[in-house]
């Protein structure tokens, strides 16, 4: 009887070593579990945060270009504004056109008559 009760005690000695073992393991998974659970959420939030702040720079050089082009056009705009501008004041009666025209038939000739003596005076050095 000894003996069975010997048997007895180390069976569940046997036991409660194996609950105590089981509840040890399980603890032990559960932290390492959490711990990677952690460690992959924190790479990720990382991973998450690299890739927002590139694509705010991509989004910062892209509005940069926008604002450049933007106002490359306003300037571009304005020029013909100002050109058009120009162009409805520069208009002028028809007696204004005819004048300039004879002022302009005038130099023309005055011109010819300049060349005609020049190429002379040159032919005259030429001898």
């Amino acid at each position: 009887m000894i003996m069975t009760e010997t048997l007895k005690i180390g069976s569940v000695g046997f036991v409660i070593g194996l609950f105590v073992a089981a509840i040890s393991a399980h603890i032990c998974y559960d932290l390492g579990f959490d711990h990677g659970t952690a460690e992959t959420e924190a790479r990720q939030a990382d991973a998450v945060k690299i890739a927002q702040t590139e694509v705010k720079k991509d989004y910062e050089k892209r509005i940069q270009e926008l604002s450049a082009s933007i106002e490359r056009l306003h300037s571009d705009n304005a020029q013909r504004l100002r050109e058009l501008g120009d162009f409805n004041n520069t208009r002028t009666s028809l007696a204004a056109c005819r004048r300039d025209r004879r002022d302009l038939g005038r130099l023309a000739v005055r011109g010819e008559e300049l060349l005609r003596r020049a190429d002379s005076y040159l032919e005259a050095l030429k001898r």
